[in-house]
């Protein structure tokens, strides 16, 4: 009865827009399906046994249990170990539905929602040590123009910034702290959730793309060290409407240890 299997480190979408490992669900929780909310009534852990991963074409990989049920998009259904190359998997036909806005500061819904995208790609806190937050951009280049928007946000509601030539401060203990529950390290970036409207949603993703790339086709490419982060974003273009596509790089040269996620 319990053959169906994913490894309890699946992240999943609770009704609250956080992503969560299923292993931390109970009974009663609600969770996200196919553009819907589901209700937990029971779950059940089974031991260690063997788990197949399944590379997919939108960058994704599917981990699960030999038995575990795949579901095609012509409606048949398989046991996943008799599943094969070139198998065209069901995929989510519905959008994501719209929640109330949440907003901790007296921004706009959608200025506040700029201004969490921006930190969470090129932002940083001196908590404990200082009440504030910094937002990177160096005088000269493009990104020195996101400083003065955060600058112009900031006077609008009375808080000071302090203008460095490589970053802008902003001196405000409640909105470093809210910004520091959302990481202080790349690998630990992510959004604390994303209960918001589209025009939020829209907002978000512009500041996200701080730290992004634009091809001459228009299409973005975005990079983390964080995999709650990585999803997210798939999250966010989902409820855009728009398909995304996530590659991951362990063997990357790069500096660190941590796998590089790209979203496009």
């Amino acid at each position: 009865a319990w053959g169906d299997c994913i490894p309890i480190s699946s992240l999943i979408l609770r009704d609250n827009y956080t992503v969560d490992a299923i292993g931390n669900v109970v009974p009663g929780e609600r969770i996200m399906g196919d553009g819907q909310l589901t209700t937990v009534t029971e779950y059940a852990f089974t031991g260690e046994k063997p788990i197949l991963a399944f590379e997919l074409n939108n960058g994704s990989i599917l981990r699960c249990s030999p038995e575990h049920r795949a579901l095609l998009r012509a409606g048949e259904e398989k046991r996943a170990a008799d599943s094969k190359i070139g198998d065209l998997l069901r995929t989510p036909t519905t959008p994501f539905p719209s929640f109330p806005v949440f907003n901790p500061s007296t921004l706009s819904p959608e200025d506040f929602a700029w201004l969490l995208g921006v930190y969470v790609a090129d932002g940083w806190t001196d908590l404990p040590r200082h009440p504030r937050f910094m937002i990177s951009g160096k005088d000269g280049c493009k990104k020195e123009e996101q400083k003065r928007r955060v600058q112009g946000l900031m006077e609008k509601i009375g808080i000071n910034t302090r203008w460095d030539k490589r970053y802008i401060a902003v001196n405000d203990r409640p909105l470093a702290e809210y910004m520091k529950s959302c990481g202080g390290h790349a690998p630990e970036k992510h959004l604390p959730s994303l209960c918001m409207n589209q025009e939020q949603v829209k907002s978000l993703v512009e500041g996200l793309a701080a730290d992004s790339s634009v091809a001459t086709s228009g299409t973005i490419t975005h990079g983390t060290t964080s995999e709650v982060l990585a999803l997210q974003l798939r999250i966010l273009y989902r409820m855009l409407n728009q398909s995304v596509h996530i590659k991951r790089w362990d063997d990357h040269g790069g500096l660190g240890t941590h796998p590089i996620y790209r979203i496009t």
